[in-house]
């Protein structure tokens, strides 16, 4: 999320994205994509990611008395908004705060985007030019990583700058000004 919503373009939060839900399993017999239930099991359709939104962890997820269109994935009942709001190390807590972060930083949504060289793991580009100019890293390999990097850390997700290393675990990410 914080990867997509960095770069130049229009931002899509999906719904589910913020609270980290998988690909609902939806059986066949359940199945309303008209291209899912044609080409079932090879390909399954959309209806996966079109799942009710899980509010609450109840039956009904907060979205249904009834039943819904689609099925609720169980998987998701965990995950619904009640679980996580109040857990500061949520994926909805991350997802608040990562977009409040965006919201005041005009340059990652208008800014002029330039990639950095930093081998086949780790993708780099900074935002922006000149002083208002931030920088972001990204470790996209299987395992931690450490690259060259100057400022000080703005925002930072399983990762350090110290001495003039950046350090990311897998799956780290870091914004530098």
């Amino acid at each position: 999320l914080m990867l997509l919503t960095s770069l130049r373009g229009t931002a899509f939060v999906y719904q589910g994205e913020e609270l980290g839900l998988p690909q609902a399993d939806v059986p066949l017999d359940r199945l309303r994509d008209p291209d899912g239930i044609a080409f079932w099991p090879a390909y399954k359709g959309r209806d996966g990611c079109r799942t009710p939104m899980p509010w609450t962890p109840d039956a009904g997820v907060g979205f249904s008395a009834a039943e819904p269109w689609l099925p609720v994935d169980p998987r998701h009942r965990a995950l619904s908004v009640a679980s996580q709001d109040a857990d500061p190390a949520s994926t909805l807590a991350f997802t608040r705060t990562w977009l409040a972060f965006r919201r005041t930083h005009p340059v990652i949504r208008e800014g002029a985007i330039r990639f950095l060289d930093l081998g086949d793991e780790v993708l780099g580009f900074v935002r922006g030019e000149g002083e208002g100019a931030l920088t972001f890293l990204f470790n996209l390999g299987s395992g931690p990583a450490s690259v060259p990097a100057t400022g000080a850390a703005l925002f930072a997700l399983d990762a350090t700058v110290e001495g003039g290393v950046a350090r990311l675990e897998e799956g780290g990410a870091l914004v530098l000004r």
